[in-house]
């Protein structure tokens, strides 16, 4: 019975070596008895099932608790974590209600030194009587446990009092470990006095290096470490840590790498930082420093050498001191320069070698070396003397050597290049040859000169060979896919495939992807979409957190921000740091541009921080020094075309940039040829289509067809462990609901003062010869094909009938003023530009003229009228943009018409500018119009619709394979198929005379149809007299055509009566008579009944104008 009656409760007992639990059985009479704790959980009551559960759970933990007899002993620093509830459960004692009066004797740096600490009433004065042992507090017959973070800091005190007191080092870091533990102000629980308060001791447990750009190269400074990011390290957190998570706060940073640290003859093993602070230095810390000071002091090479790889220097000075997972967890690696870049240098223009080959034979036609943006012709036998030049230039010690007004750097690079020119020219037998990049007209952008030499960083830039490669990295800590919670615009089917391609490149571990979608798809909000992706997981710590990078041309900057707050719920992507420009003004550390000096003179821990940071390629290069010391969660280059020229500034500044992912944005990855394209990648990943040499042997010596779909599929086809690197998709194919793009090739006769200038160019072209004269004669017959004449000396009338394509035009434009539309108009001569936007504002009597977009346009100006065009309302509008200025990243959708009033060269701009209005946004048909000039002579040689032709036949060669829109051949071609020689544009009368009858009649018909009327040939039998009919091209007449060759068994004259006799056989409206004979002449009675009946003769004295009779 007193079995059953008994009580269980738990107890606790303080002991020098913690807190002793037991259940204790409580019967009604006697003593109380322990319970065995093997029986626990059967006596446990259901109250005390918790607390007997943790308790038997710490048991299972060696490390938590023990057992000791009947009782269970937890550790004092176990007792003194538990959270109030924990500890009621367990009947621990109650915390303490006094308040912790934390005070010293004596400085911190004096052996003297000691902390008091005394236990205060709520009334301030002292509890009589406390005695502490471990984590408790007895008061009398009372004890009460002593709560962290009250017992840690009782703790440390009574540690560092009983350090002796010259153990200077032994006690900073007692006091460390100390001070970390104070709050920062005093609380209900515990008070410190006002210099304990203020003063900070800081434990350095490992360290990195932050390097700075200079003038002589690579230069670093020590940044330390606490225990906290030393232990993460060493537990194998593959998270690089940034200078910006050091120990020390900015100013005694700054104070101990370029103060305190260089001025000491040897490492200390603690540094005084000014205003109450302190840092102390464990002692491989202090021996691994001293290698750096001997390092810093060292000559460049050697310096440069270390910088390379420090952990070996280290681990080589002190293998004999240390084991070897002490030296590697006290250096760090940390998130500085990229790997890519090898040091500090004055910009060298890389010398490249091109070759362009005869197809007809192996010997080129020309070959030379591109230096910068210059190209240098040399013959054969000039090799060899440049070669020399060179050489004695290096032995001399001379920069570089001028040759035909170009200097050529005096380098081991320059040698190389010109032995793999002569190694082309003169193949050894066997010997793999080596092309690099072919003629090129796009100009380098080297950023602005300076009279002694550009500080750039410099890089692998795996032109002649792969220096650099990066390769796919473990991102364990990825967000959940899908779509982020932060984007408010629903994506489109295409962009939700595009964004979990992205998402799978990331967690795959892919260093970058190449978007490479259409003009007008989005891909803007595609990578807005997976940057707010990846914001979310940085703010959850998955990944850790770092600043997003967006470099994009300086018209696009002002889309990006409207573009993000109009995707983006708030917070976005953070807080946007404007990194060009004025902005500029607000980060810098120091004056003066880096490329100058050399030095980074941005603001380090301001770039650190910032959320998502905008700027511009020309910023990025002009301060490449402090863009590339940082590192990124993620790099976005938008128009990424802008870096596709190999040997530049900018492109080196691009590749140098340090990030974890980089997403490439362009519509047009390859605008002039292959190398572009090879550029791209060897900024996104690097090493993935080798070298530049071997890419250009393997993808540009012969445009090999399989080749370049081998080449599509390396980028376009998946791994079986990764998405593919680019992803490309075309309008027409994956766009769905987009409205029909219907396109209006419009052809018209130039008038007789345009084709009289054009007949001039021509017969200038003939006799000017090859080479350069071949490109400055096709400009020629471009411009005219535009018009004959400057704006400036014609009136408006007059103006637009002298100009076929002014005509055509503005006769489309008169048709969309009617319906109220609007229009964009593409014309390239900025003098031409002003003169049409008065010209349409006087003919459609606008209230304003044409707002223009060029070249000359600013970035927010421009952002400005594309607004203000946006934003018009309904009715006729017109705005008038350079193909280059306006055919990049502006929206323009308010517009369903486009007039490509000049043509470029290139499909692929061409392309972007029809793009600018059809692309997400458009709700109406576009409708794009190519007007061409035609001579009336010779049609079909005319310039304009051989260009047509040639653009098209571009444009579907791309979307098969990966050719490039333009090659060295486009100009030789189309200056054959324009200017040809004479014999091309002459009229052959005794090859007509040649001709069977059906063949003249398909020569008739088929000069009608090349200059844009449309023919149908009749039946060879039951014609009723007709040949062929055909419609006016412009009025849509129809005529009646009736073919009579000399060859034929009935005479010409009877041409009349099939043609009256056809007229009354078909259903046609007004329709014109035409006979056409290669005869001398039709009989004069014949003559004068067609002249009755209203028929055209044509015969052999007026043939040659056949068929520009009808305009």
């Amino acid at each position: 019975m007193e079995t059953l009656m008994a009580k269980v409760a738990l107890s606790c007992e303080v002991q020098s070596n913690g807190f002793a639990f037991r259940l204790l059985r409580h019967p009604v009479l006697g003593a109380a008895q322990s319970v065995t704790i093997s029986e626990w959980a059967e006596a446990a009551s259901e109250p005390l099932l918790p607390g007997v559960s943790q308790l038997l759970a710490w048991v299972d933990d060696e490390n938590s608790a023990a057992v000791a007899g009947d009782a269970v002993l937890v550790p004092h620093h176990i007792v003194a974590a538990l959270d109030v509830g924990t500890a009621r459960s367990i009947s621990a004692p109650p915390s303490p209600p006094f308040l912790l009066d934390l005070q010293h004797v004596g400085t911190i740096d004096r052996p003297e030194f000691r902390f008091k600490a005394t236990w205060l009433q709520t009334n301030g004065q002292p509890v009589p009587g406390v005695r502490k042992e471990g984590a408790s507090l007895k008061v009398g017959t009372k004890i009460f446990r002593i709560p962290e973070p009250l017992y840690g800091i009782v703790e440390a005190a009574d540690a560092f009092n009983a350090a002796p007191p010259d153990d200077l080092d032994g006690r900073f870091r007692a006091w460390a470990r100390m001070r970390g533990l104070l709050p920062e102000e005093s609380g209900k629980s515990i008070q410190v006095d006002g210099y304990l308060g203020s003063t900070r001791v800081a434990h350095a447990a490992s360290f990195s290096l932050a390097l700075h750009s200079g003038a002589d190269g690579f230069t670093f400074d020590p940044v330390l470490f606490g225990p906290d990011l030393t232990t993460a390290a060493a537990e194998g957190d593959d998270e690089m840590p940034h200078e910006v998570e050091g120990l020390l706060p900015p100013a005694q940073q700054e104070l101990f790498a370029r103060k305190r640290f260089p001025e000491a003859t040897e490492c200390r093993a603690n540094y005084a930082l000014g205003a109450g602070w302190y840092v102390v230095l464990d002692e491989p810390v202090r021996k691994a420093l001293g290698v750096v000071r001997k390092a810093q002091r060292a000559p460049q090479e050697i310096r440069k050498e270390f910088v390379r790889n420090p952990r070996s220097f280290i681990s080589k000075a002190l293998a004999d001191d240390f084991p070897d997972d002490v030296l590697e967890a006290v250096f760090l690696e940390t998130a500085e320069f990229s790997e890519r870049v090898r040091d500090v240098g004055i910009w060298q223009p890389k010398v490249l070698p091109w070759i362009k080959k005869s197809k007809d034979s192996w010997l080129p036609e020309s070959f030379g070396i591109q230096v910068g943006g210059q190209t240098m012709a040399l013959e054969p036998e000039q090799v060899p003397d440049l070669q020399a030049a060179i050489e004695s230039a290096i032995t001399e010690g001379k920069p570089s050597v001028n040759w035909n007004g170009i200097d050529v750097p005096a380098t081991s690079d320059t040698l190389s290049t010109l032995v793999s020119l002569m190694g082309e020219v003169k193949p050894a037998p066997g010997a793999d040859s080596l092309i690099g990049l072919a003629e090129d007209s796009v100009a380098f952008d080297h950023g602005p000169a300076v009279g002694g030499g550009q500080y750039v960083l410099e890089i692998d830039d795996n032109l002649s060979e792969v220096g650099y490669q990066r390769v796919r990295v473990s991102r364990p800590a990825a967000p959940v896919k899908g779509i982020p919670t932060r984007l408010k615009t629903a994506l489109k089917a295409h962009q939700e495939e595009g964004l979990a391609w992205l998402q799978e490149a990331w967690t795959s571990g892919q260093p970058g992807v190449l978007l490479a979608d259409d003009m007008g798809l989005g891909k803007t909000l595609q990578a807005l979409a997976f940057l707010a992706w990846l914001r979310e997981g940085m703010d959850l710590g998955r990944p850790r957190s770092a600043p997003i990078l967006i470099v994009a041309p300086t018209g696009l900057l002002k889309n990006w921000e409207q573009e993000h707050d109009q995707h983006l719920h708030l917070p976005g992507l953070g807080d946007v740091l404007r990194a060009f420009g004025s902005g500029l003004a607000d980060i810098r550390s120091r004056k003066g541009r880096e490329i100058e000096i050399g030095q980074a003179t941005l603001d380090a821990a301001r770039l650190s921080r910032a959320d998502w940071i905008l700027t511009t390629y020309e910023t990025l290069r002009d301060y490449q020094h402090s863009f590339c010391s940082i590192r990124y969660a993620a790099v976005v280059f938008d128009e990424m075309q802008k870096v596709k020229v190999p040997g530049t500034v900018m492109t080196h500044a691009s590749k140098a940039l340090n990030t974890d992912f980089i997403i490439g944005l362009t519509g047009t990855p390859i605008e002039n040829r292959l190398a572009d394209l090879w550029c791209l990648m060897d900024t996104i990943q690097p090493g993935l289509l080798k070298d530049l040499a071997t890419f250009s042997r393997i993808y540009e010596k012969e445009e090999n067809p399989e080749d370049l779909r081998q080449l599509k599929a390396t980028l376009t086809e998946p791994s079986p462990s990764a998405p593919q690197v680019m992803m490309r998709r075309m309008k027409a194919d994956r766009l769905k609901g987009l409205p029909e793009k219907i396109e209006h090739p419009l052809e018209q006769l130039m008038s007789p003062a345009q084709a009289e200038a054009y007949d001039e160019a021509v017969k200038a072209a003939r006799a000017g010869g090859g080479g350069s004269k071949i490109l400055e004669a096709l400009h020629r017959l471009r411009s005219i094909s535009l018009h004959p004449l400057h704006p400036s000396s014609a009136t408006d009338d007059n103006y637009v009938d002298l100009s076929a394509r002014f005509r055509l035009a503005l006769g489309v434009l008169d048709a969309i003023a009617s319906k109220g539309e609007k229009a964009l108009i593409f014309l390239e001569s900025q003098e031409m530009q002003p003169y049409l936007a008065g010209l349409l504002q006087r003919r459609y009597k606008l209230k304003s003229l044409p707002m223009l977009i060029n070249g000359t346009v600013t970035g927010p100006k421009r952002q400005d009228r594309v607004n203000a065009f946006q934003n018009a309302g309904k009715g006729f509008d017109v705005i008038i943009l350079s193909p280059r200025a306006g055919g990049v990243g502006l929206t323009l959708t308010a517009a369903n018409h486009v007039i490509h009033l000049s043509r470029w060269w290139n499909p692929a701009v061409e392309d972007q500018c029809t793009d600018r209005c059809y692309r997400i946004g458009q709700t109406r048909e576009v409708h794009v119009y190519y007007p061409q000039a035609l001579h009336p002579a010779y049609p079909d040689q005319s310039f304009d619709r051989r260009l047509h032709a040639l653009l098209d036949r571009k444009r579907q060669l791309s979307r098969e394979m990966l050719m490039p829109p333009t090659s060295p051949d486009d100009t030789k071609h189309l200056f054959e198929q324009t200017v040809g020689s004479d014999s091309a544009y002459t009229f052959d009368m005794d090859g007509i005379d040649a001709m069977e009858p059906i063949q003249f009649e398909q020569w008739v018909l088929g000069r009608l149809k090349d200059v844009g009327h449309k023919v149908s040939k009749t039946p060879k039998s039951h014609d009723y007299g007709a040949d062929g009919v055909a419609y006016h091209r412009i009025s849509g007449r129809p005529y009646i055509i009736q073919c009579k060759h000399t060859q034929c068994s009935t005479p010409p004259d009877k041409a009349i009566a099939d043609l009256l006799k056809a007229k009354t056989s078909y259903s046609l409206k007004n329709p014109g008579l035409i006979a056409v004979t290669n005869a001398v002449a039709f009989g004069q009675t014949v003559a004068d009944k067609a002249a009755r009946e209203g028929v055209l003769l044509v015969c052999r004295s007026n043939l040659e104008k056949w068929p520009f009779l009808l305009d």
